[in-house]
């Protein structure tokens, strides 16, 4: 039977190995040893090894104690790196990381490309340096191939050791094939045909403003979600897979929806374009790049780049939600991140709640990671002709968490009026203001400014309900009390002589 023994070497030396093989008929068992030869780089410990690795297992490694393995070698006069990376894939990914346990700080790393038709970019964590030890940072490598070839790409990382620099680097191949699908186009919500700036991908690339190295397109802060319609300009039809959206950075969460986030079929012109929306829900303040990927067939894929601006509320995680609620989805909340979202901002007044709810309510909830308690809210009304009561477990003083509390508001209109209404919401770490317009009108049947006869039958309907069950027992009651008047009444007329004798005259006549 073959018996291997796999070497990890993190330094430079030699070490006795000695191997222990039990058997049945030995207790000792047979040992035998042998010296092993280690010889490790200027940077003992620091390795850079794929996706998928095996700790020990070259082949898993582009770099290994400081040294780059035999197939991520620099090029030496023709020989290049035997590592490619195919043409499919548009980004690759390698981990930094120490098998020692010592850190060691190192300064953005460097990313080269010996081809201007393959444009390479970097993003991960490690892009913008910092310290490396046992816990993997991850880098990223975007291509964006413009034309058909292989390129050569050359990866540097600075270490800082002890007082010097050492740049630790590794090199591979990249296979490119011009991936543009003529017709297929990806336009924004207002589209003009032909005009460059309202494309994101025109003939399956990426337009000058959203390209993946320098995407200068930018969504703003107060827009939570973006739409984009694939569509062929020619006759013909394209099929296309799930689409992917990536954030270069976790200021910002991105999800996907609409008829295309699950892939289909972009009809041509003639037909109506499939839409694709991308959500975003900041996490906190800052600006992020946004890639989404759509791939065509087996090989080719349709990305595009741009950034997202995000400026959340003082107080992240802090938010209000309505009765009917999409995680992520600005237009169910009335606070996220502790502030107002637009249609609740305490100053303008858009939301409004209509004439027939007398009641309404909010939810109020923790969905970030800092702890704050909430206090007893309070509620201010422009028009004194509405009254609000406020009720809800969210009048209880206390540490509020990813269970909602709710905050009930019940209307009580005097007439028929409008009123702008703000809810306070103090925590520990703040407080909180967001606003909304009551149209009130009084709840009474006798209201004959009711807007339909429809209108008159629905308020007289809640008055009954809100009788309750003892006017509906006393109804009943003096009916059975009238009915049984008028059948006495009626039987006595019916027996007396005089009822009779009229009865047969009018026979008569």
């Amino acid at each position: 039977q073959l018996l291997v023994v796999k070497f990890d070497c993190s330094g430079s030396g030699t070490a006795k190995v000695t191997i222990t093989l039990p058997l049945s008929d030995r207790a000792a068992g047979i040992k035998f040893s042998f010296l092993k030869e280690c010889k490790a780089g200027e940077i003992p410990g620091f390795d850079v090894t794929l996706s998928s690795y095996e700790p020990g297992v070259r082949a898993s490694y582009a770099v290994k104690n400081g040294e780059a393995t035999s197939a991520y070698h620099a090029p030496k006069g023709a020989e290049l790196p035997l590592a490619v990376t195919r043409e499919a894939q548009s980004k690759t990914s390698f981990y930094l990381q120490m098998s020692t346990f010592n850190s060691l700080e190192f300064e953005p790393p460097i990313v080269r490309s010996s081809d201007a038709f393959c444009l390479v970019t970097s993003a991960g964590d490690a892009a913008s340096g910092g310290w490396v030890d046992d816990i993997s940072s991850q880098l990223i490598v975007n291509f964006n191939c413009v034309n058909s070839g292989t390129a050569l790409i050359t990866v540097v990382v600075p270490l800082q050791v002890q007082d010097r620099v050492i740049n630790a680097s590794f090199a591979f191949r990249k296979e490119c094939r011009w991936t543009s699908t003529p017709g297929f186009d990806v336009t924004l919500g207002a589209w003009i045909k032909s005009e460059g700036g309202t494309y994101a991908v025109r003939n399956g690339a990426a337009s000058r403003d959203f390209t993946l190295w320098d995407a200068k397109a930018v969504v703003r802060a107060r827009q939570y979600s973006s739409m984009f319609y694939l569509q062929m300009s020619t006759s013909a039809e394209q099929l296309f897979e799930w689409p992917t959206a990536e954030s270069s950075d976790s200021v910002v969460k991105v999800t996907l929806g609409g008829p295309a986030a699950k892939g289909g079929t972009a009809k041509p012109a003639s037909e109506k374009p499939i839409a694709l929306v991308v959500n975003y829900e900041c996490m906190k303040t800052g600006t992020a790049v946004i890639t989404v990927t759509i791939p065509l067939g087996p090989w080719n894929e349709a990305a595009f780049s741009f950034q997202k601006e995000c400026q959340v509320g003082e107080i992240p995680g802090f938010d209000v939600t309505l009765g009917a609620w999409v995680p992520g989805d600005y237009h169910s909340y009335a606070v996220k991140n502790g502030a107002p979202t637009d249609a609740y901002d305490a100053a303008l007044h858009v939301a409004i709640i209509r004439a027939g709810t007398p009641s309404y309510t909010f939810y109020l909830m923790n969905s970030g990671e800092s702890s704050f308690a909430l206090d007893r809210p309070s509620i201010e009304v422009s028009n004194p002709a509405v009254t609000v009561n406020v009720s809800g477990d969210a009048l209880t003083p206390g540490p509020l968490g990813q269970q909602a509390k709710s905050l009930v508001l019940d209307f009580n209109c005097a007439m028929r009026a409008k009123t702008d209404v703000i809810v306070y919401l103090r925590v520990s770490s703040g407080t909180v203001a967001f606003g909304f317009r009551k149209d009130c009108k009084p709840l009474t049947i006798h209201n004959q400014e009711a807007d339909t006869p429809h209108e008159v039958l629905r308020q007289a309907e809640r008055i009954t309900s809100r009788d309750g069950a003892s006017g509906r027992f006393s109804s009943v009651v003096l009916g059975i009390l009238i009915g049984i008047f008028l059948s006495a009444l009626y039987n006595k007329f019916s027996s007396s002589p005089t009822a009779k004798g009229y009865q047969r005259a009018k026979i008569n006549d």
